[in-house]
């Protein structure tokens, strides 16, 4: 069974071959792998030495070599696709050239680029407007206007170098491909009032709600509206949509309902209608909002671990959601996975498994971003143990 089957079998609410695996916003921990790799690599080759030279051919040697290990560790481990590809730029003396990175969790216009072969007139449109910090002040609705109009293209400064070269012995497209083959391809993007918090900044937009309410109504409106047009555009290339919410649990219920719950049906509706998966993931305390989330027409729900003043025990959402909904694991990814030892970890693992996989319909995962210091045989561990205890029907449970 692919990854891409048994993430959408386990979805539906069904039983794969074994319980799938995800990791929450898996580009954070997968940067941060390749970056102390290549650290270490560089240090492996400096040796004994203070100071060791290195060319920029030396350089790509490296980071090609670290980023595929990365690749190779966590293909076939992780069902959910881990990571999609942007393209960077590196300047030597003699050229600039562009290679293939490790940058970005979703899918968008650039990332199509390079697995799609030139069919970029399929992908205008697919990446959602950048809205944190903008440093627009957004008084009139003709303000938040203004917000959404493209941003100017600014022209790079003219120097003397010759043309831009991509480097094929940095081509990491094939190892993309094969990394990634048989997984379950993922757009992902923020809710609208998530966005507006990013273009008020947080306490603006606490005012705004009481002050500007058709102002900021109108913002959520506009920006609800671009992410539908991202669905849309997205959807050809992906298997499903993963989308998140957070800051709700300090605005009033009536507040929450006009400008999270109502955006959040069409939203969720939306994904449907266009034949796709959808994930929901709820930063904070999700007992508070848990019926609410029900009524989305979302396939799965994901949630926080237990911390700050919150407890979220997955044996109880699971009580109260059912079959409804598929779930998402929230293993403590602060705490437990980067300090754990290897009994700690499997026995949490097991733990949820037990309370939340038997009838299907279930995805391990982490609740948070895991620590980027987490040691790689405590992430094998996780993983490993999901794919030997997550085999169904669960018969040591």
């Amino acid at each position: 069974m692919t990854s891409r089957e048994r993430m959408q079998i386990a979805l539906s609410g069904g039983k794969p071959d074994v319980v799938p695996t995800y990791l929450c916003y898996s580009s954070l921990y997968l940067n941060r792998h390749t970056t102390l790799e290549y650290f270490a690599e560089y240090l492996r080759r400096m040796g004994e030495s203070n100071r060791y030279p290195i060319g920029a051919q030396e350089d790509i040697e490296i980071r090609r070599k670290v980023i595929k290990q990365t690749l190779d560790l966590f293909s076939g481990r992780v069902d959910y696709q881990f990571g999609f590809p942007s393209v960077r730029e590196i300047e030597c003396e003699e050229m600039s050239r562009k290679y293939i990175d490790l940058a970005i969790s979703y899918v968008d216009a650039e990332s199509v680029r390079i697995f799609d072969d030139g069919s970029g007139a399929k992908v205008e449109g697919i990446t959602p407007h950048g809205n944190w910090n903008r440093g627009v002040k957004l008084n009139t609705m003709a303000d938040v206007d203004r917000f959404f109009e493209p941003e100017p293209s600014v022209p790079s400064p003219t120097r003397n170098k010759p043309k831009e070269q991509e480097d094929p012995y940095f081509d990491l497209k094939e190892s993309y491909r094969k990394a990634i083959a048989d997984s379950f391809r993922v757009g992902g993007f923020t809710t609208a009032f998530v966005s507006a918090i990013g273009a008020f900044s947080y306490q603006g937009a606490m005012v705004a709600i009481h002050d500007k309410p058709k102002v900021f109504g109108y913002f959520i409106e506009r920006a609800t509206e671009e992410r539908l047009q991202y669905i849309r555009s997205a959807s050809y290339y992906v298997d499903g949509f993963w989308f998140d919410e957070y800051y709700t649990d300090v605005i009033s219920p009536e507040h929450y309902e006009e400008y999270v719950f109502r955006p959040n049906l069409r939203l969720a509706k939306a994904i449907r209608e266009n034949g796709k998966l959808s994930m929901y993931y709820f930063c904070g305390d999700i007992m508070q909002k848990l019926d609410k989330a029900l009524e989305l027409a979302v396939d799965a729900i994901a949630f926080e671990e237990s911390k700050k003043w919150f407890e979220v025990e997955i044996a109880e959402v699971k009580k109260r959601v059912g079959n409804q909904k598929a779930l998402m694991g929230n293993i403590d990814g602060l705490h437990l996975l980067p300090k754990g030892n290897k009994e700690q970890i499997e026995s949490e693992v097991k733990r949820q498994l037990a309370a939340a996989a038997k009838d299907g319909g279930f995805v391990m995962g982490a609740g948070s971003p895991i620590a980027p210091d987490t040691p790689t045989e405590n992430m094998l561990v996780f993983l490993n143990a999901t794919r030997k205890f997550g085999k169904y029907p669960l018969e040591w449970s």
